[in-house]
């Protein structure tokens, strides 16, 4: 009997073991073939630049923030190809298939865009940078007035942030089981399985813990966000770069940037604090300026037609006819 149990519980062991290795390496390949299938890459002047286009109509440049790649990217913009605009939702160099050596820092990013539009036969874009996606998006701003209709920098850094890089993370026992994606996805399945327990981290305000509180299918937004940074092996080299370079980002072109701009900014955002937004409204003439009271980084989920009705003004006034 004790030797029937023993093999009971090695067999029990061994198929859960097989079930949870099994859900890591299916969940891993089921991401980047998605993340392949969805994209294409453009040989450009300055290298290979991953991205995504859909719509049709004014085109609209999305930067997105850090962790995220194109796939990032669509989700911020994809509201807009109902609306009546081409979407090109890009990686940032250092993030899935846009290498880092295509540009590491804003300004290098900002120019590798240009070449992105040149190989698309797009002469003029807005522009929308995201968080991280905001100094890129600045400096394209200003670097290339004449290739930018209109400008808008929801949650966007505008200054620098010290974030020095660190090494990567240990391999914990799970990565060295389960391979070196675990972790990453244990965290993940963890998060969504939490629900609003959530909720109870730092980084969100109270105006957002009620909001997603109040209505799941934000949350659920709020958790397909998180898993951007899935897999972390093709954007930890972009994730270390955004670190390195935010942290020496001291960008001197408000003066210099003419398209129309709105600027999107919760007072508590934790990621990218309020002076942010405070500095380049201050900074950029003519700037419309949505200073959204209690909002933190993820005001664009949780008051996403307050902010959509913002974008959807400025794009209207985009200076798209411009030569």
């Amino acid at each position: 009997m004790i030797r029937r149990l023993v093999v009971g519980v090695l067999v029990l062991v061994v198929l859960t073991y097989l079930v949870v290795l099994g859900g890591v390496q299916w969940a891993f390949r089921a991401r980047t073939d998605a993340l392949r299938e969805g994209s294409a890459i453009a040989t450009t002047a300055a290298g290979p630049v991953e991205y995504a286009r859909e719509g049709s109509g004014p085109p609209v440049l999305v930067l997105p923030g850090s962790f995220g790649g194109y796939d990032q990217a669509l989700m911020v913009g994809r509201s807009l190809v109902g609306e009546g605009y081409t979407l090109v939702a890009v990686s940032r160099p250092g993030y899935l298939r846009t290498p880092l050596a295509v540009g590491a820092t804003p300004a290098e990013q900002a120019a590798a865009m240009v070449t992105l539009l040149d190989s698309l036969g797009i002469r003029r874009a807005a522009v929308l940078g995201v968080s991280g996606g905001g100094p890129a998006a600045l400096e394209l701003a200003s670097r290339f007035p004449e290739r930018v209709a209109g400008l808008i920098l929801i949650a966007a850094l505008s200054g620098p942030k010290a974030q020095p890089p660190g090494p990567k993370p240990a391999a914990t026992w799970g990565d060295r089981l389960f391979g070196s994606e675990f972790s990453t996805w244990w965290m993940l399945r963890s998060l969504e399985r939490s629900g609003t327990a959530a909720l109870a981290a730092p980084i969100f305000s109270d105006d957002t813990r009620r909001r997603l509180t109040a209505a799941p299918a934000l949350l659920d937004q709020y958790f397909q966000l998180a898993w951007f940074r899935f897999p972390t092996a093709l954007r930890w080299d972009g994730y270390q770069n955004d670190r390195a370079q935010f942290g020496a980002f001291r960008f001197e072109g408000f003066a210099t940037i003419s398209a129309p701009t709105l600027i999107v900014h919760g007072t508590l955002d934790r990621n990218a604090p309020i002076e942010h937004g405070d500095r380049a409204a201050a900074s950029i003439g003519g700037a419309e300026y949505a200073r959204i009271e209690g909002g933190d980084h993820f005001s664009s989920i949780t008051r996403a037609d307050e902010v959509r009705g913002r974008v959807r003004d400025l794009l209207g006034r985009a200076a798209w006819d411009q030569r």
